[in-house]
């Protein structure tokens, strides 16, 4: 212990002033406390550093899961990423760069396993409304446009503004103004009728 070691060589300085050997120990004692304390500085550093790195990660891997859609299709994990990274920011508020460390990493992988939560539920959701499209246009090709209409209102439900879906029920309406109109002027089914 330095602190110990200064406090035995000043007693001895004060008992014998000028002794060669308490002040060459004294010399030693003192630098040897200011390597320690450039030690623990170039350590502190180095952690902050780390943590600094910790926390670019965490950013890359939470703009891959907002990519992905995480907030929406797997919001647990990405609230958890979130809490994660209030945590280590908290840390770093305190200085303690070692609970930062780990709640970075933390989050880093709450948001992989959110982005991947999120391009699974995307890729079911992307298969149900593949079903549900291929579904309208095979009432729509029945004729039969209003449960293609409702099939589609389903569909939009579920995927607001999806394109294919917007052109069918376009086409479905169409269709079904088509036949209001000629049930109107033929009297149902007279227009076939006569070619």
């Amino acid at each position: 212990d330095i602190a110990a070691c200064l406090r035995r060589v000043d007693e001895v300085q004060r008992l014998r002033p000028g002794h060669a050997g308490a002040q060459q120990l004294h010399r030693e004692a003192d630098e040897r406390q200011r390597q320690a304390a450039a030690a623990e500085a170039a350590l502190i550093e180095k952690r902050q550093r780390e943590a600094r790195q910790a926390q670019d990660s965490s950013a890359v891997a939470r703009e891959a899961a907002a990519e992905a859609a995480a907030p929406r299709y797997a919001p647990e994990q990405w609230r958890l990423g979130e809490r994660a990274v209030a945590e280590a920011k908290a840390a770093l508020d305190r200085d303690d760069t070692a609970a930062a460390l780990a709640f970075f990493g933390d989050a880093e992988l709450l948001y992989a396993d959110a982005a991947q939560a999120a391009i699974d539920a995307r890729t079911r959701e992307d298969h149900q409304v593949d079903g549900m499209l291929s579904d309208a246009e095979r009432l729509l090709a029945a004729g039969e446009t209003e449960p293609c209409l409702a099939r589609l209102r389903e569909l939009l439900a579920l995927r607001p503004g999806d394109p294919r879906a917007e052109q069918l029920r376009r086409e479905a309406e169409r269709t079904r103004h088509e036949v209001e109109v000629d049930e109107t002027v033929w009297g149902g089914g007279a227009r076939t009728a006569l070619g």
